[in-house]
């Protein structure tokens, strides 16, 4: 089963206030593209001390978002570099790339 976009329930419980939330999405949602470009760039160069650090930050940004879905991969992907397994990099990179493709969907018609 595939994690949701995004959890407002536990967006709610965390940050409580609905307005900000939607302006943490859009810092989000400027900023990932970059963040996406960066990490692919990493990961051409084998750079697994800069996608651990990278992945990382995808992961935690996410979850305090409540962006389930690109916080596991970003997991996923950290967990891949601590433990340099450069073979799951190419495969855990274009399932990230396909939930933030996801998320802008999501956050097209949420951040109107």
């Amino acid at each position: 089963m595939t994690a949701p976009v995004f959890n407002e329930k536990t967006a709610m419980e965390r940050i409580g206030d609905m307005d900000f939330i939607r302006e943490l999405l859009q810092d989000f949602y400027d900023a990932i593209d970059e963040d996406m470009n960066n990490l692919k760039k990493l990961i051409v160069t084998g750079d697994v001390e800069s996608i651990r650090i990278a992945s990382h930050t995808i992961k935690g940004t996410g979850a305090n978002l409540s962006l389930d879905a690109i916080s596991a991969v970003g997991r996923q992907l950290e967990s891949a570099a601590k433990e340099n397994r450069k073979d799951d990099f190419g495969d855990l990179y274009r399932t990230l790339e396909s939930e933030v493709e996801r998320f802008k969907n999501f956050a097209d018609g949420f951040l109107l």
